[in-house]
């Protein structure tokens, strides 16, 4: 067995533990080992649910301070593992029974492989279908440059080699970061390129507690998106110039919003629409360039 299935799981997520497992068991290729990074919860509750499953599992306990500590140590821990592919997947995520196949199949040709993602309701009735292709067109690699703007690349459709799994377990990352997929895949993408697998899917569930789907139409909940990339590019300044200065600019307009009435009625005016075509939040704040012109500033 050379392929593992690797998951986090926490409290607050056990109850989409059930559903997860019940998916995995309809793999088309059920030769893989579930890996489930254990963040506080009491193991006997996530026994109650392991005994249906029809493949390899371990748990590991993995309780830390921080999600990004939280991933880091687990990079880690996966770098030590004689496996050669490593599929990723959210513990509130559903899967295509023909991830697990056609995932293996790609990871003999590339490195870094991420695959489409459907939006869907708790029901799993899609909100939107097809998350990632409109973006890319008919561009099947990513690079960092396609990723500056976005946050395109997370756990929930990610896959890799053992050569970068190796890396991960090098890279640093301050135990404040949020998006710590993006700011993972930064770094990686600086020195790599990602391939679009458009044959299967991940549908990425919207709840209240997703931080991608971050909802809400108040002043405070608008610059929530700008906070995010703000915070986000301080991580990554070493990797490039273009994000000091979009700090910068970013922070020139948070200050302009916060202080000015009439720009701040046009962001929420114009924001407010945007939160509901857009998903997730990354989509709609796409640079400083855009905001400006929006905004007229």
């Amino acid at each position: 067995m050379d392929t593992v299935f690797v998951t986090f799981i926490y409290p607050e997520a056990l109850k989409f533990f059930e559903v997860f497992l019940s998916n995995l068991n309809n793999q088309s290729d059920k030769n893989f080992k579930l890996l489930i990074f254990n963040d506080a919860c009491n193991e006997a509750e996530i026994g109650h649910f392991l005994k249906d499953c029809q493949y390899e599992m371990e748990i590991i306990d993995n309780n830390c301070n921080s999600l990004a500590d939280n991933r880091m140590n687990a990079f880690k821990y996966l770098s030590k593992q004689p496996f050669n592919n490593f599929i990723f997947g959210d513990i509130d995520d559903t899967f295509a029974e023909n991830r697990v196949e056609v995932i293996k199949e790609a990871l003999k040709v590339h490195d870094i492989v991420f695959n489409e993602l459907h939006l869907c309701d708790k029901d799993l009735k899609i909100i939107q279908k097809n998350m990632i292709s409109p973006y890319l067109g008919s561009k099947l690699y990513v690079s960092l440059e396609m990723i500056k703007e976005q946050n395109l690349i997370g756990f929930s459709h990610l896959s890799i080699s053992k050569t970068i799994i190796d890396k991960l377990s090098n890279l640093k990352c301050d135990s404040s970061v949020k998006v710590v997929d993006w700011v993972v895949m930064s770094k990686i993408l600086k020195e790599h390129i990602a391939f679009f697998e458009n044959r299967t899917y991940t549908n990425y569930v919207f709840h209240e507690d997703n931080l991608a789907l971050y909802d809400g139409n108040s002043l405070e909940n608008l610059l929530f998106s700008i906070h995010i990339k703000i915070s986000t590019y301080l991580q990554l300044i070493e990797l490039d110039n273009w994000y000091e200065n979009e700090i910068r600019e970013l922070s020139r307009i948070r200050k302009l919003i916060e202080s000015n009435e009439d720009i701040k009625k046009r962001f929420i005016s114009v924001y407010s629409l945007k939160k509901r075509v857009h998903y997730p939040w990354w989509a709609q704040i796409k640079n400083s360039e855009e905001m400006k012109n929006e905004l007229c500033i």
